[in-house]
């Protein structure tokens, strides 16, 4: 598995074509040449008039009041044939930035060098399965990185990845080409936290770490937080601080807003609180995010706001009837 990285950026003429209605007459010969690549290479034939169903993202466009943002997609395959098609079907996604690559080294200098990159399909071919699970496994630890496994794996190898059946597709399958698009769906809609601290420090440091995951709102207290829900009703994720204006003021807050209807609360802390006054809100010690809020511990707030963009995809395909 080694060679050049391939980049796929999709034609603008052939897509503005496309979105014209002209897309025949615009890309013919070069579908033609996908056909003989997909026929060569074993990949499943798209049905016939399914060419917008299939790679127009807008088949499952998200509520248009919800913020977007820029997202990428990285595609991990070995086979030239095959990068060479999902390359040209990504042009078609509304997807901003696409990157095909052979193996997982190439896939891990992509991904450092660009930020935009939201989601990466992983695709294994026969004899490259451990290093695809490998790179699955060290993926799915990112914070901000939706990933996508496709291929046929052991029940051994997936064990000893910690990969469970659930989570692969079959690349072959109906399903393959609608997941990709449905997560590229999601990884661009933005979603919009409220964060509740009275330390200006952390405000800033929290800008700089959502800058681009998050339409970030501020406050300095509970009082402040609850007119900034009013003002953005909208907002789908609170992370706030325990003491501020008072000692237990956060769990105060978080007892107010829990039972919310499509709001996470999360508190966090760096102690000074008792026993006593987290028990009285029912959280566990393993609730309260610890502070610093770096590294690790800003994990649960990045998977709180990937599954509240979820939930707003959702909700926005049963609101337009596209489901």
């Amino acid at each position: 598995m080694s060679g050049r990285i391939d980049v796929a950026r999709g034609s603008a003429f052939v897509q503005a074509q496309f979105r014209e209605g002209a897309f025949a007459r615009a890309a013919g010969a070069v579908l033609a040449g996908v056909e003989r690549q997909r026929a060569q290479a074993g990949v499943e034939a798209l049905p016939a008039g399914s060419l917008t169903k299939n790679f127009s993202i807008d088949r499952r466009p998200p509520h248009p009041a919800l913020e977007k943002r820029k997202a990428g997609v990285l595609y991990v395959n070995a086979n030239a044939n095959l990068r060479r098609i999902m390359g040209l079907r990504f042009g078609f996604m509304s997807v901003d930035e696409s990157f095909t690559v052979e193996n997982s080294a190439q896939a891990m200098k992509i991904l450092d060098e660009n930020k935009g990159i939201k989601v990466v399909v992983i695709h294994a071919i026969a004899g490259e399965e451990r290093e695809c699970l490998e790179l699955y496994a060290r993926l799915k630890r990112r914070q901000d990185t939706r990933v996508i496994l496709a291929g046929s794996f052991s029940e051994r190898e997936t064990r000893e990845a910690g990969v469970t059946f659930e989570e692969m597709l079959d690349p072959k399958g109906t399903a393959f080409v609608p997941r990709v698009i449905e997560e590229i769906a999601k990884a661009k809609i933005l979603v919009k936290m409220l964060f509740v601290d009275d330390d200006l420090a952390m405000h800033a440091l929290i800008k700089v770490y959502f800058s681009g995951q998050a339409r970030v709102i501020h406050a300095k207290n509970s009082q402040e937080a609850l007119k900034k829900l009013e003002e953005h009703p909208d907002v789908r994720v609170v992370v706030t601080d325990v003491n501020m204006r008072y000692e237990g003021e956060g769990f105060d807050l978080y007892e107010t807003l829990a039972g919310r209807h499509g709001l996470e609360v999360l508190v966090a802390s760096a102690g000074g609180y008792t026993d006593e006054q987290r028990d009285r809100v029912g959280l566990e010690e393993a609730d309260i995010l610890r502070k610093p809020l770096i590294n690790g511990n800003l994990f649960p707030i990045f998977t709180a706001l990937k599954q509240a963009a979820d939930a707003a995809y959702e909700q926005s395909c049963a609101t337009l009837g596209t489901d």
